[in-house]
């Protein structure tokens, strides 16, 4: 009895053993998986507002119109038909912003203004709150596919270069693509590359366009 105790003993702590090693496998997949589902999540709603980015026809001068969008290696700030928090339809003023969260990393936050606000009109987000989109990532930028517009660029009705990645943006670009490190549930550091698209064409710019002969 002993003899077959022991045996019994032994088999019981080598279940054990590859059941707690299995649990734990099981797990660390489920927190891969959730990981990667909530940056899917956030992903698809960045696409969704930037592909709805729009420029209706704000007026610079009587005659000049051009798109409303103004971006930075931290962020930008534009017009989107397709807020995050807000249902879709009527365009309203979104700002994405990467913010230093005092703990050694940085947060995407996200914060839009209401259907009466544009740049006509004025927008105010200092009483908008802040909803953060991202937590913990490091290394983070924004850059923009684009041309380099200047105010000579309009004025003197120059030959458009070529589109370029640039680390600021003054009219809505063609592509933004988001860079940043975060880590994974076994605190590996993972890059990630998200290029967002936006319209190729809005109705100002297409405006812009025709006035310089493209």
């Amino acid at each position: 009895m002993l003899v077959a105790l022991a045996i019994f003993s032994l088999m019981l702590a080598v279940l054990l053993g590859g059941y707690s090693q299995g649990l734990n496998i099981w797990q660390r997949a489920a927190d891969q998986s959730g990981q990667w589902q909530a940056y899917q999540y956030r992903y698809l709603w960045l696409s969704r507002m930037t592909q709805q980015l729009v420029a209706a026809d704000y007026r610079l001068t009587r005659t000049n119109f051009a798109d409303y969008f103004s971006g930075d290696a931290t962020g930008f700030v534009a017009m989107s038909s397709a807020p995050i928090l807000s249902p879709l339809g009527r365009p309203v003023p979104v700002e994405l912003r990467l913010v230093d969260n005092l703990q050694g990393s940085v947060q995407l936050m996200y914060r839009e203004g209401t259907k009466n606000e544009d740049p006509e009109r004025g927008i105010n987000f200092d009483r908008q709150p802040w909803v953060p989109l991202l937590t913990d990532i490091n290394n983070a930028q924004f850059r923009y596919y684009t041309r380099p517009i200047r105010e000579s660029d309009v004025l003197d009705g120059q030959a458009l270069p070529p589109y370029q990645w640039l680390p600021t943006a003054s009219w809505v670009p063609r592509q933004i693509e988001l860079s940043f490190v975060s880590d994974d549930p076994r605190g590996n550091p993972q890059t990630h590359s998200w290029l967002l698209e936006s319209q190729n064409r809005t109705d100002s710019t297409y405006l812009f366009l025709m006035r310089l002969g493209e």
